[in-house]
C-alpha cells in the first residue's frame, strides 16, 4: 500500500482594497517536501472580479497571475538541486511569500493548511481549488462553461497571426449615469468596439439574460459621440440542446440600437482578415 503522503496548502487570495478588507479567493498552491511537489491551480476568468470590484484592471490581474505560476514553474523545475529541500520554507504560505512577494499588496495567502494525501498529488491541488475557489464562483446556477476570455482566446489567435491584436486597446465609455470598458478596442476617428461574449452556459436561460445585459449596455450607449461600432465576437453553447435559446439571444442582440456587427466562431479567421483590410484602408498600420 502506497504510503500517505502529508502537504500544506493555502489559498491565494486577490484584495483589492487593503482599507475595504474585500478580497476574493483565486487559487491554491500546495507544498509537500516529502514528495518534492509544488502545486498551483489559479482562476484565470475575472469577469467576477470586474463585476465586484469597480475598476478591477484584468490585464494587471491576468499579468499577476501569469507571473506567479511562471515563478512557480522555475522552482519546480529546480526541486532536484534540493535534495533534502532545507533551503526551502516549511509550509505552503512560507514558500509562496518566499518565491513571489507581492509588490502591490493586491494579492495575499490565507493561513496555512494542511492534509494527507493518499491519491495522486495533481488531483488534491485540483480538487482543493474546485473546493475554494470554482465553488464559490457560480451565483443562481448561471455558471460559465466557457468565460469570455476563453471565448476571446478563439478570436485571438487569427487576430494575432493577421498583426491586428497590437491595435486593440481598453476603451472606456461614460455617460452621467453609466460607464462600460471594452478591453479591446481601435479608433479611427471614432472607436470601434471588439467585445468577446460567451454564450456557453450551463442553464439555457442565462443566454437570454447575457444578451439582454448587452442589449441594455447598447441602449444605454446609443448616441454616444464616441462609439461608431460594435463587434460582439460569440461564443456558442457547448450544449446542442441550448441551441434554440442561442438564435433567441442572438436576436436579442440584433436590437441592440447602435451599429453592430455579430460575428461567431466558425468566421473568426474571415473576421481577422476583415479587420486588417479595414484597418488598412483607414490609414490604421498593421505590423508588418
Amino acid at each position: 500500500m502506497k504510503k500517505p503522503i502529508a502537504y500544506t496548502y493555502t489559498v491565494i487570495r486577490y484584495v483589492h482594497d487593503r482599507a475595504a478588507a474585500e478580497s476574493l479567493n483565486v487559487g491554491v498552491i500546495v507544498f509537500a517536501p516529502d514528495a518534492s511537489y509544488i502545486g498551483i491551480e489559479v482562476e484565470g476568468k475575472f469577469e467576477r472580479l470586474s463585476r465586484v470590484f469597480s475598476g478591477f484592471d484584468g490585464d494587471a490581474y491576468r499579468h499577476t497571475l501569469n507571473h506567479l505560476c511562471e515563478s512557480v514553474r522555475r522552482l519546480r523545475s529546480r526541486l532536484g538541486e534540493f535534495p533534502e529541500l532545507h533551503a526551502l520554507p516549511a509550509d505552503a504560505p512560507s514558500l509562496l511569500r518566499h518565491i513571489w512577494p507581492d509588490v502591490g499588496l493586491s494579492f495575499t495567502s490565507g493561513p496555512v493548511l494542511a492534509g494527507i494525501a493518499d491519491e495522486p498529488l495533481e488531483q488534491v491541488t485540483a480538487e482543493l481549488f474546485r473546493r475554494m475557489v470554482t465553488s464559490q464562483s457560480t451565483s443562481r446556477g448561471e455558471a460559465e462553461r466557457r468565460s469570455d476570455d476563453e471565448v476571446w482566446a478563439v478570436y485571438q489567435a487569427p487576430l494575432r497571426k493577421l498583426r491586428v491584436s497590437t491595435h486593440l486597446v481598453p476603451k472606456v465609455f461614460t455617460r452621467p449615469e453609466f460607464e462600460i470598458k471594452f478591453d479591446h478596442a481601435f479608433q479611427n476617428k471614432r472607436w470601434h468596439a471588439v467585445q468577446p461574449v460567451t454564450m456557453d452556459f450551463v442553464r439555457a436561460e442565462s443566454l437570454q439574460e447575457k444578451a439582454t445585459r448587452w442589449l441594455g449596455a447598447a441602449t444605454a450607449l446609443e448616441g454616444h459621440p464616441q462609439l461608431d461600432k460594435i463587434y460582439l465576437l460569440l461564443g456558442a453553447p457547448s450544449r446542442e440542446s441550448h441551441r434554440s435559446a442561442y438564435e433567441k439571444a442572438k436576436n436579442l442582440l440584433h436590437k441592440m440600437p447602435v451599429k453592430h456587427e455579430i460575428i461567431e466562431e466558425r468566421d473568426a479567421d474571415a473576421f481577422a482578415a476583415e479587420l486588417a483590410s479595414y484597418m488598412k484602408q483607414h490609414g490604421i498600420p498593421v505590423d508588418k
